[in-house]
């Protein structure tokens, strides 16, 4: 069978002809702004202006929000940056582990571009082109619905091309949008964003809706075994246990070690508790116990609760494809001598047992945390679940990304208009305003350099 990202490439070729046929065609109609080509239509202020009139009593009281959710946004992304770049200057491993620059663009295929493909799902051209389209739509339009609302003059409306890329705009008279009130002003900036933060949570709602009906387990993820760490000068001997594992005598009691473990004097490390787990090296997911199939994390857990010390259980285990079976005598845990031990350690989270935990599996782990290996029935069913994710995730950057206070983004004009309302000084408003950008794009090429340099040396 084919992998999807052959089709992918395919599209993308085609696409990209198609949208370069599209501007030589209609090139004498088109404006073009140095790389950038506009095409301007007359529907979309239609709509805008529909929306605009005929809900003005919500919009009306929308705006406060917006303009509250807009200062916290802006406060949200200015830590973010500030302790990114700390961190990533204080910390050189962060370096080591993801190799991608810190400033790049959202690009499809970066996943596998950047080896992080263990961090991220794949993006292919088919999810950019529909992400970048839903981000679009809503943050442009939602600036220009407010504008309608504020009386402001909207020149035109349409679509970006920058080469293959496609966006939408909407352009606003300036003097007409200099001469509205500083409130409606803040409105209309903050609305975009406000638009895409609003856009991000349904569709983390549909990801949702669709991972639990569509996706079924496939057993617990072993991913290690019990372990405690000693400090190195509590070791009184090591002697050969197996091909990969040396039993270790401590001053605590006896442990497993990994072969070619450095265990020099000062130092700390990692030994495992004798467990039935590491004695047979169990591997894999844990697909079936004592007959019943692993449907969650809590389930299984809760199953050993039944068994005492002694007892024997059936477990069978899937790794690379081969399932294999064991009889295993549990035995007592180390820490309470009344309960009974297995010694697996899982990765924790299952989505499926609440939304908290599917909220921390897909924004923070990015759908690589959970204690179960979940899987779609089809795979048309993984392909859409990625989709609406990386929908939501650029509708949430783009919310966040674009309050940082530059310039040629809204929170440049957004903080601006903040400041100017404080001073009531127009010049001191302008210096504070290029006074914070030009810090912040220092920010962005001092980690650059960071990562220049330890990519070199």
């Amino acid at each position: 069978m084919v992998d999807f990202f052959v089709y992918d490439l395919v599209f993308l070729f085609l696409f990209v002809i198609g949208v370069f046929y599209f501007i030589k065609k209609h090139k004498k109609t088109l404006d073009r702004e140095g790389w950038i080509y506009m095409y301007r239509t007359q529907w979309a202020v239609n709509f805008i202006n529909y929306i605009g009139k005929k809900y003005e009593k919500i919009l009306s009281k929308l705006r406060y929000l917006i303009v509250v959710i807009g200062y916290f946004l802006m406060a949200g992304i200015l830590y973010l940056f500030g302790t990114t770049v700390v961190r990533y200057i204080k910390e050189p491993w962060i370096s080591d582990i993801i190799k991608a620059p810190p400033v790049a663009p959202l690009i499809p295929y970066f996943p596998k571009l950047f080896g992080m493909e263990n961090y991220f799902p794949s993006f292919y051209f088919t999810y950019f082109l529909i992400a970048i389209a839903v981000v679009a739509f809503v943050h442009e339009f939602s600036h220009g619905i407010f504008m309608k609302f504020s009386k402001i003059k909207i020149k035109s409306t349409g679509i970006i091309f920058l080469g293959p890329i496609l966006g939408a705009f909407v352009e606003e008279d300036k003097k007409s949008f200099d001469g509205k009130g500083k409130f409606n002003r803040l409105s209309v900036l903050g609305a975009g964003v406000f638009a895409n933060l609003i856009t991000g949570i349904i569709f983390f709602f549909l990801a949702w809706g669709l991972f639990n009906v569509s996706y079924v387990s496939e057993g617990y993820i072993v991913t290690d075994y019990v372990y405690e760490i000693l400090p190195t000068d509590s070791i009184l001997g090591v002697e050969n246990y197996s091909d990969d594992l040396v039993l270790v005598n401590t001053t605590k009691g006896e442990y497993f070690g990994i072969k070619g473990w450095d265990f020099q004097e000062g130092g700390l490390v990692k030994l495992y508790f004798d467990s039935p787990a590491i004695r047979n090296k169990l591997r894999g997911n844990i697909i079936e116990f004592n007959g019943e199939k692993v449907n969650g994390r809590d389930n299984f857990y809760s199953s050993f609760n039944d068994f005492k010390i002694g007892e024997t259980i059936e477990i069978k285990m899937l790794d690379n494809d081969q399932i294999s079976e064991y009889s295993l005598e549990l035995v007592e845990h180390p820490h309470n001598s009344s309960k009974s031990f297995l010694g697996i350690v899982g990765r924790g989270l299952d989505p499926k047992e609440n939304l908290k935990e599917f909220s921390l599996y897909t924004l923070l782990f990015h759908l690589k945390g959970s204690a179960i290996d979940y899987q779609p029935i089809y795979s048309f069913f993984g392909f859409i679940f990625n989709l609406l994710w990386w929908i939501m995730i650029i509708n949430f950057l783009v919310a966040l990304f674009n309050m940082l206070p530059l310039g040629i983004l809204d929170g440049g004009q957004f903080f601006y208009v903040t400041i100017l309302a404080i001073t009531k000084n127009e010049r001191l408003s302008k210096k504070i305003y290029s006074l914070l950008g030009r810090i912040i794009f220092l920010a962005f090429v001092l980690l650059m350099f960071v990562w220049a340099y330890r990519l070199a040396f």
